[in-house]
């Protein structure tokens, strides 16, 4: 009999957990993105093609992604949001 309870108490935390998880992988909408501005700094713009600062730079890498990377470790173009390249 207690191994049977002890079982069921072990089911009921598992399958709160697995709850839990569903609900944390189900996306919301709105919210608010809380950043420190590098170098003590405001950041001036976020169009990254209006804006040579590299403080600006550092923000819209961490708000906009883009097709290409570049790997410094290999000097090479990597793929980010690309998924082929064709000429």
């Amino acid at each position: 009999m207690r191994k049977l309870v002890w079982l069921a108490a072990a089911l009921a935390v598992w399958g709160a957990g697995v709850a839990d998880a569903q609900q944390a992988e189900t996306p919301r909408k709105g919210g608010t993105i809380r950043m420190t501005a590098p170098y003590a700094a405001s950041f001036g713009s976020l169009d990254p093609h209006v804006t040579p600062r590299a403080q600006d730079d550092i923000v819209n890498k961490a708000v906009h992604r883009t097709l290409y990377n570049w790997d410094t470790a290999n000097n090479k173009l990597v793929l980010e949001l690309a998924t082929a390249v064709s000429v």
